[in-house]
């Protein structure tokens, strides 16, 4: 069997410490298997609300909180010493598993390394985790 050479790691933030703890083991392996890093941040979609028959607020977000996300993984990257050149910073829209799993298709990536949160109970039962749902359609580790 052939061992598969590790080159990229997706990383995909949401900026708690379960994520950044998994951000510091990221770290550990890209520079142990010299793989690049390449964060992800997914910012979940707000609905369209009605203040009333015919007045609609806008969906959010907008480019603002797009770009202060962007500016917050960058962040990241001078906080945890990441080589500045090689490490990538993507933000999306959209739903949080499948948007993890299409960067990491788009990307090539070797290894998706993602944190839990370990939800119980009925809330798990009926909501699943982000982790599970990545894990179920991703097209890599």
């Amino acid at each position: 069997m052939k061992a598969t050479k590790l080159r990229r790691i997706l990383v995909p933030i949401d900026f708690s410490l379960p994520s950044l703890a998994t951000l510091r083991f990221a770290k550990l392996l890209a520079a142990r298997f010299g793989a690049k890093l390449h964060l992800v941040h997914i910012v979940a979609p707000i609905p369209i609300y009605s203040l009333g028959p015919g007045v609609l607020l806008p969906p959010f977000p907008d480019k603002a909180i797009m770009q202060a996300a962007k500016k917050r993984l960058q962040e990241l990257v001078s906080q945890f010493s990441l080589p500045e050149g090689e490490t990538r910073c993507t933000v999306r829209l959209g739903e949080a598993s499948a948007q993890i799993n299409d960067v990491a298709g788009q990307s090539c990536a070797d290894l998706i390394a993602i944190a839990t949160r370990g939800l119980t109970g009925l809330k798990h039962a009926f909501l699943g985790s982000t982790t599970q749902r990545v894990v179920r359609a991703a097209s890599c580790p």
